[in-house]
C-alpha cells in the first residue's frame, strides 16, 4: 500500500482526529458568559449547583495564564503547573522579571502572573438578553470577586448573620449576578452581585432537580494534569514571549539541547504565594479537588472547604 493509499483509507478517522485535536483543551465555548450591553453591564440570575457526585467539592480552583508576549502573540496556559504542585516556566520567567527590582519589568511580571480562577456548575434562572439559556446548566468560570461572595455567605462576618450554603439544593439561594464597568477605573466589577432569599431549587420538585443534576458535568477535567503544557514546549514559547524583557533568556536553549537540564533556579515571584497552591481536600491520586462530606454536618464540611481554598 502506497503512502497516498494510507491517507485515503484513513480520511474519515483523520477528520475525527483533527476535530478532537482542535477541541481538546479548549473549554472557552463551554462556559457561561452573560451577554453585556454597550456599557459593559449585565444582570442575570443564576443558581450555584453541586456536582453529581455528592462526595466531590462543588467547585474546583486553579491557576492559569493568559497574556500577550513581547512578540505580539498570545500565550495561554489554561492550567498553570503550580495548580498541582509543579513548577511553571511562565512563573519562573516572571520571577526573573520581578527580582530585577525594575518597576517596568515588575509591571510586566504583574500583568503576566498566574490568575486564580474557580469553576462550578450553575443553573441559569433568568437571562433577559439570552432567554434561550434559561433552565440550562453550564460550567461557570469565576474569579476571587465572586468567590468572596460565596465565602462571605457560608462564613459571615457577624454572628447574627445567617449562614448560607449557596450550593445546597434545598436551602441555597439564587444569585443575582450583576456586572458593570466602574466609572472611574473602567474595570469590570461584581460589587452589586448578591444572593437572594434562600429557597428550595425548583420549589422542591425532585424530578426536576434530578434532571438538573444530570446536566452537571464532572469538574475534574478542568484540573486534569494533562492540560498542563509540557514545560519544554512552554519554555520555547517563553523564549519568544519574553525575548525583549529578558534578552539573555536561556530557558529554551537548555530544553532544546537537553530536556534533562534543569532551568536556572529563581526566587519565587514575591506577589504570589510562596509555595504551589493545590485544591483543598485534594485527592492525592489525581490532584483534583474533592470534599469529604460530613454526614452529621455537611455545612461544616463546606465551611472548611471555602476557608482552606487559598487565594
Amino acid at each position: 500500500m502506497g503512502l497516498l493509499d494510507s491517507f485515503k483509507k484513513n480520511r474519515e478517522s483523520a477528520v475525527a482526529s483533527v476535530r478532537a485535536a482542535v477541541e481538546e483543551k479548549n473549554f472557552a465555548s463551554e462556559f457561561y458568559y452573560p451577554e453585556r450591553d454597550q456599557q459593559g453591564a449585565a444582570s442575570v440570575v443564576i443558581r450555584f449547583l453541586p456536582q453529581k457526585d455528592p462526595n466531590k467539592a462543588p467547585f474546583v480552583s486553579l491557576f492559569r495564564h493568559a497574556f500577550k508576549g513581547d512578540d505580539g502573540k498570545w500565550v495561554i496556559a489554561d492550567l498553570c503547573a503550580t495548580t498541582v504542585g509543579e513548577e511553571c516556566e511562565i512563573c519562573k520567567h516572571n520571577s526573573i522579571l520581578w527580582n530585577t527590582n525594575d518597576p517596568v519589568k515588575q509591571g510586566i511580571a504583574r500583568e503576566r502572573k498566574r490568575k486564580k480562577e474557580y469553576v462550578c456548575n450553575i443553573l441559569v434562572v433568568k437571562d433577559p438578553r439570552s432567554p434561550e439559556n434559561e433552565g440550562k446548566v453550564f460550567p461557570y468560570r469565576f474569579g476571587p470577586a465572586i468567590f468572596n461572595k460565596i465565602k462571605n455567605a457560608v462564613t459571615p462576618s457577624y454572628e447574627d448573620e445567617p449562614v448560607l450554603n449557596p450550593f445546597d439544593l434545598w436551602e441555597g439561594a439564587d444569585f443575582m449576578l450583576r456586572i458593570r464597568k466602574d466609572a472611574q477605573s473602567k474595570q469590570v466589577t461584581y460589587d452589586d452581585s448578591k444572593f437572594a432569599t434562600p429557597s428550595t431549587l425548583c420549589n422542591g420538585d425532585e424530578e426536576k432537580i434530578v434532571k438538573i443534576l444530570e446536566q452537571c458535568i464532572d469538574l475534574d477535567k478542568y484540573v486534569d494534569k494533562n492540560l498542563i503544557i509540557p514545560q519544554a514546549d512552554l519554555a520555547r514559547r517563553c523564549a519568544n514571549a519574553y525575548s525583549k524583557c529578558i534578552p539573555s533568556n536561556n530557558f529554551a536553549t537548555s530544553y532544546d539541547n537537553d530536556q534533562s537540564v534543569a532551568a536556572p533556579a529563581v526566587t519565587v515571584f514575591k506577589e504570589e504565594p510562596s509555595k504551589p497552591v493545590v485544591n483543598a481536600f485534594e485527592d492525592t491520586s489525581s490532584n483534583v479537588a474533592q470534599v469529604v462530606p460530613s454526614e452529621d454536618d455537611p455545612l461544616a464540611a463546606f465551611k472548611s472547604l471555602v476557608n482552606e481554598v487559598p487565594f
